[in-house]
């Protein structure tokens, strides 16, 4: 053990150099050789099998030196390449430039993850600087929370908000492109209706803001072909369980006894709020009150309130009684729907009025 103290002691005076020397530091060259001791102040202090607070000390320095020479390529001129010539009568001159990366002793990775660490936020640069995480990591989280911030971002619909009688593959046109957070839907669950979730996914591909999710109901018999329709125009995610509450159905003719549903969850391009972490398994009432095919409200709330931002906007393409557009007024989100039911339309229209 007492061997371990003159260690750690050169290892601090190295470091505590380290420190002084970058707030002195006035030119890159000099922040590289800040860089270069705590780089081998850290190595040091690892080989020693000294404290994670040692090491993390060294580290800290690194970083923040890598940071300052970020910022000082991004503020001065380029310095990569070789240096031009101009010709004064025969004889060929070097133009005056700005010394090279390599005359600076700078390779270019050091160059590239200096310049990282400068366009991090303070928040995601300290978490590096600590070891809580990489920078490929904050670079990541800052990817991701541009994605939630572009999708959240408000956005002005031509097609006015509220039911729409007829064919959405008529209608939805008027939706422009990329201006929808989510689409929330419940197709029938027939065979010969597999090609309206594929009609469906490629309207939601065209109107979905990228990262932004569509969510179907879905019976499991024709599921495969649903998923192979859908994966054509998006990105599948996710199958999420919708457990029966109050009994399971029986279905005789396949001799199963059935106590869920899928909700099939595709996105488009990637997920933009993955930090935002979602149950797969939802469990709701028996609600058949205003359709045949009614789902339960407290499922369609969950996720319209967890993938779309307050006063976003969400498209169903098959309304029904109205359980989505129920779920975005009570959740304080935007609805557009579709329905070619009459008295269906007429049935949503008393729920929403009720």
């Amino acid at each position: 053990m007492s061997a371990l103290v003159p260690a750690a002691d050169a290892a601090i005076a190295r470091i505590d150099k380290a420190r002084t020397l970058l707030a002195e530091a006035k030119s890159m060259i000099e922040v590289k050789q800040v860089i270069d001791m705590a780089a081998a102040a850290e190595v040091y202090a690892k080989r020693q099998k000294l404290s994670d607070e040692a090491i993390g000390y060294a580290h800290s320095i690194k970083i923040d030196a890598l940071t300052r020479l970020g910022e000082m390529l991004k503020a001065g001129p380029k310095h990569e390449g070789g240096r031009p010539a101009q010709k004064t009568g025969s004889v060929v001159e070097p133009v005056s430039s700005p010394p090279t990366l390599a005359e600076l002793g700078i390779d270019k990775k050091v160059s590239m993850v200096a310049q990282q660490l400068a366009n991090l936020p303070d928040d995601m640069r300290q978490a590096v600087a600590k070891r809580e995480a990489t920078i490929s990591q904050a670079r990541k989280q800052v990817s991701e929370k541009q994605r939630a911030d572009d999708l959240a971002r408000p956005t002005e619909t031509v097609l006015p908000v509220g039911i729409h009688r007829g064919d959405f593959r008529e209608l939805a046109h008027m939706i422009p492109d990329d201006s929808v957070e989510l689409v929330f839907t419940d197709p029938p669950y027939d065979e010969d209706s597999v090609e309206l979730y594929e009609a469906a996914a490629k309207e939601a591909a065209r109107i979905l803001k990228p990262g932004g999710s569509m969510i179907a109901y879905s019976g499991q018999r024709h599921l495969p072909a649903v998923l192979a329709g859908m994966s054509k125009h998006l990105r599948y995610w996710w199958t999420i369980a919708g457990v029966h509450e109050g009994g399971n159905q029986m279905l005789q003719k396949l001799g199963i006894r059935c106590g869920w549903k899928p909700l099939v969850w595709f996105v488009k391009g990637t997920r933009g709020d993955v930090q935002n972490v979602l149950l797969d398994v939802v469990r709701g009432d028996r609600e058949k009150f205003a359709h045949a095919w009614q789902q339960s409200q407290a499922e369609a709330e969950y996720y319209i309130r967890e993938l779309c931002s307050e006063g976003g906007t969400v498209v169903d393409f098959f309304l029904g009684g109205g359980t989505t557009a129920a779920a975005c007024e009570a959740t304080g989100r935007r609805c557009i729907g579709f329905e070619v039911d009459a008295s269906a339309i007429e049935n949503a229209a008393k729920r929403l009025a009720a």
